[in-house]
């Protein structure tokens, strides 16, 4: 389909002279495709009948359509693909595949008043839903369709939803024919109203059981939520406390340290006193050989360096020399009485005991 054969079927030598063209061109050549008549934009009848159009498209800018035959095509849906054509008022769908019409159909074809979908594959009557957009339709055929051998009384159905139609299938529809109508499906329409509306009453009933619960749910979460703050406030209360506590015991600790440090120290002052006055103790029975004069120059100021004075201090002060550094002075005395004293470590044990023995007895004489 191309604008020379239009031009060439029309006879007409410019696109805006063309206001009808048809199409139908028994069998010659058929059309699958609608397309190429954007530039017609005076057409005022268009006859594609007879061809093999499988979808409706290609009239959007074909403000002036007031006819349209796609009669005897294979077109099976019924879309909102004619929603630019407000003048249409003639549309010829007779003889198709059409098994589904869009709740959208016929929403801006405000001028349609003749529509035939006769001799189609239309299932059943609610999908004829769409043609209540019609506001205008006063021509309707439907018959030889599935649904029309389904439903006996189906022509009462089509004269109570459609108010306005005037014929139906090319009968007159009479006061008569609307009354009856009105008698059988306003009172299924009233009846099936007051269904919807007890229906609507108890999804409102359950909703509001269903809010109820949820408030309910709410409040209980709004108690947990309370109580685990109130749980929290008093940990951490207990926290505070436990610190507080924590703190007051490591004062103490650190008090009671310190005393023990004091006490340590005084300990060992004490046990350092009471080591000195054992040596002094032992050193005031020792021989002569350790007695020293106090006068002495290395020894004169060694009572000032003594954590002790005792009668021996000088004597000690002088046992340290010999004793080398002992860690322990009780050891020292020991080793000092056991022979430490000597130079040479050699010496035979017996000959150094008498050699002390005689010292001894020498320095005794002596004093006497």
């Amino acid at each position: 389909m191309t604008e020379a054969l239009i031009l060439k079927i029309t006879k007409q030598e410019h696109y805006n002279l063309v206001t009808e063209v048809n199409l139908n061109l028994k069998g010659t050549k058929r059309f699958r495709i609608i397309e190429n008549l954007d530039a017609f934009y005076n057409l005022v009848k268009v006859d594609l009948s007879n061809n093999i159009i499988e979808k409706i498209k290609g009239f959007r800018h074909l403000k002036k359509l007031e006819i349209l035959d796609l009669s005897h095509n294979k077109i099976s849906i019924l879309d909102e693909n004619l929603e630019s054509l407000e003048n249409l008022k003639e549309l010829n769908l007779r003889h198709n595949k059409v098994v589904k019409i869009s709740q959208k159909f016929g929403k801006n074809l405000n001028s349609l008043n003749k529509l035939d979908l006769s001799y189609n594959e239309i299932p059943a009557i609610k999908t004829l839903k769409g043609l209540e957009n019609l506001d205008c339709l006063s021509n309707l055929s439907l018959e030889n369709n599935p649904f029309c051998n389904m439903l006996e009384k189906w022509k009462n159905v089509m004269i109570y939803k459609l108010p306005t139609l005037e014929i139906l299938d090319n009968s007159p529809i009479s006061n008569r024919d609307r009354e009856i109508s009105h008698q059988l499906f306003g009172r299924v329409e009233a009846d099936k109203l007051n269904e919807d509306l007890s229906n609507t009453a108890k999804q409102l009933e359950n909703e509001r059981n269903n809010l109820k619960q949820t408030s309910s749910q709410n409040k209980m979460l709004l108690d947990k939520i309370d109580e685990f703050s109130q749980k929290e406030t008093h940990r951490e209360n207990e926290f505070k406390q436990m610190e507080s506590e924590l703190n007051h015991s490591n004062q103490l600790v650190m008090a009671k340290t310190k005393e023990l440090n004091t006490l340590i120290d005084k300990n060992y002052e004490l046990e350092q006193e009471l080591a000195f006055y054992k040596i002094d103790t032992r050193l005031g029975q020792e021989p002569k050989i350790l007695e020293l004069n106090a006068t002495d120059e290395n020894i004169s100021d060694a009572s000032d360096d003594m954590p002790y004075i005792g009668k021996h201090g000088p004597k000690v002060k002088k046992l340290e020399k010999h004793i080398k550094h002992a860690d322990n002075v009780d050891a020292a005395t020991n080793n000092w009485k056991n022979g430490t004293m000597n130079n040479t470590w050699e010496t035979n044990q017996e000959n150094t005991e008498n050699q002390t023995q005689n010292n001894w007895n020498e320095n005794k004489l002596s004093k006497n």
